[in-house]
């Protein structure tokens, strides 16, 4: 019985997601009604209010759960075992959501929303970094790990934001190579300081 209840919440969260990226394609999150959304995801306004206080409750939720599917999808069925590759196909896939929702952008980042949108992009990005650099480098300490994972997810959201504003600067394919090329050349550096840190750790108990 709980497996059908969750079905049945899965699947009113999924309506209500697509219509709202249909509608925030059309318009800018202020016109959006409660109404209007729940009328295009043909769900009833009770269902809507028994899960959300207000669209801006929904609006929260909808942008961690978008934040959540851009970054987890470069680590599903597979594990990532190295920083660089984790690091250019989010990169990759921030960039294509932005160049395929250009509307969509556009309607978030201006209105008042779009801080919001940051911090909560920047919140998802900074968590699921920061828990595979600990992953990865074990013996980091904890502000190493924190601070790394905050200016990554910082960083690169900021040229998004960017990018969305002025569409016409540059091409995706050669913003992608730009920070591609920047990261990796940070990473090799950041990956090279981890293992001369470990391998003095290793000495000074020896």
């Amino acid at each position: 019985m709980e497996k059908k209840l969750d079905l049945r919440i899965q699947k009113t969260y999924r309506l209500l997601h697509n219509a709202f990226l249909e509608l925030l394609e059309e318009k800018s999150f202020d016109k959006i009604t409660v109404n209007e959304l729940c009328e295009r995801a043909m769900i009833r306004r009770t269902t809507f209010y028994t899960h959300f206080t207000d669209k801006y409750q929904y609006y929260s939720f909808f942008i961690r759960e978008l934040a959540e599917e851009i970054t987890a999808q470069n680590t599903k069925n597979k594990n990532i075992q190295d920083l660089t590759e984790y690091m250019i196909e989010n990169a990759h896939s921030f960039f294509s959501f932005v160049s395929s929702h250009r509307n969509l952008t556009k309607h978030i980042t201006d209105t008042n929303m779009d801080p919001l949108l940051f911090q909560l992009l920047q919140e998802e990005f900074d968590e699921q970094l920061h828990y595979l650099l600990k992953e990865l480098y074990p013996n980091n300490n904890e502000l190493q790990n924190t601070l790394t994972a905050s200016f990554f997810a910082g960083g690169l959201l900021n040229v998004c934001r960017w990018w969305a504003n002025h569409p016409t600067a540059i091409n995706e394919e050669t913003l992608s190579k730009m920070i591609c090329d920047f990261m990796s050349q940070y990473l090799i550096i950041y990956h090279d300081i981890n293992i001369l840190s470990s391998k003095n750790k290793e000495n000074s108990y020896n």
